[in-house]
């Protein structure tokens, strides 16, 4: 009975230690493949500045007095 309680111990320790390093894995890193970077609609420098411009102009700052 003993030795099927250590056994058994054993086989569940092994088996967390093998499912934490499945999850701990970094995936495969994929090389060759093209990268896209999505800006949004505008690509230009222009008219990225004047987006964040807009963007800008329309934070509103509280102010505690």
């Amino acid at each position: 009975m003993s030795d099927y309680g250590v056994a058994a111990y054993n086989e569940a320790r092994a088996d967390a230690i093998k499912n934490t390093d499945l999850a701990w894995a970094r995936p495969v890193r994929r090389f060759n493949v093209p990268i896209s970077i999505d800006t949004g609609n505008d690509s230009t420098p222009a008219a990225t500045t004047e987006r964040i411009r807009r963007k800008l102009d329309h934070i509103i700052i509280p102010s505690w007095n």
